[in-house]
């Protein structure tokens, strides 16, 4: 399936704004899957992935299971077959690695050869590649049960928002997300009116708590001059 398919409920058609879940929500929606199994695990590895990483779904779903490694990062090929890098920490890396101990159970469970695929997240199902209608129906179910609504990309929406709010700058969230143009990267954070509130009244000359302060200082020093 294409990336136009797969983003089809946020088409530019409309640019319809959609509420990123909170942290404190992703959390609990992190806890959802049930452990004690091993497409529970699966799930788990794939909800760490998207919500470290902030993928769109075709990149997570074509990741081969001979990229993951543990320099924790991956060269994935987004719209256009742009290639970036992508990175995770250790929690995404950990349920990797738990989700890889037992991937060829939900293979065999299938009947599908320990061998049938070389994609990373597998099925149970008719297919053995994990399809993007149970990778949305997976979403779905978790996040209802928090009284949300989610799809894998409001999850990337919550990547973004999440960085952006812990101080990443416009500039590197674009990287991340593989965006060709900013402009595209602040439709994700722009309903972020709280955190927008803040940096104005903070750094805005005409902000209510705003402290002059000078960005660079320089120093002479000969004919040297430091920042």
């Amino acid at each position: 399936m294409t990336g136009a398919g797969i983003q089809g409920d946020f088409s530019n058609k409309g640019k319809i704004q959609v509420k990123p879940p909170t942290q404190r929500q992703i959390k609990l929606l992190l806890n959802m899957p049930d452990l004690s199994c091993a497409e529970g695990i699966r799930d788990r590895a794939v909800l760490e992935l998207i919500y470290a990483t902030g993928m769109r779904a075709s990149e997570i779903l074509s990741i081969k299971i001979h990229e993951i490694t543990p320099q924790k990062f991956l060269r994935v090929w987004g719209k256009c077959r742009k290639e970036r890098l992508v990175v995770y920490g250790e929690h995404a890396q950990y349920w990797l690695e738990q989700y890889i101990a037992v991937r060829k159970e939900i293979l065999l469970d299938g009947g599908h050869h320990v061998f049938a695929t070389e994609k990373l997240f597998v099925s149970s199902g008719v297919h053995a590649d994990y399809r993007y209608y149970q990778l949305r129906r997976m979403v779905k179910r978790y996040s209802q049960r928090c009284g949300l609504n989610l799809t894998p990309h409001t999850m990337r929406h919550a990547f973004a928002t999440h960085m952006y709010e812990a101080g990443a700058s416009l500039q590197f969230i674009q990287k991340l997300l593989g965006h060709s143009h900013l402009q595209t990267s602040t439709i994700y954070i722009s309903n972020n009116t709280k955190n927008l509130k803040k940096i104005l009244v903070n750094h805005h000359p005409r902000g209510e708590i705003y402290k002059s302060r000078t960005r660079f200082k320089h120093e002479s020093i000969g004919n040297k001059f430091t920042t």
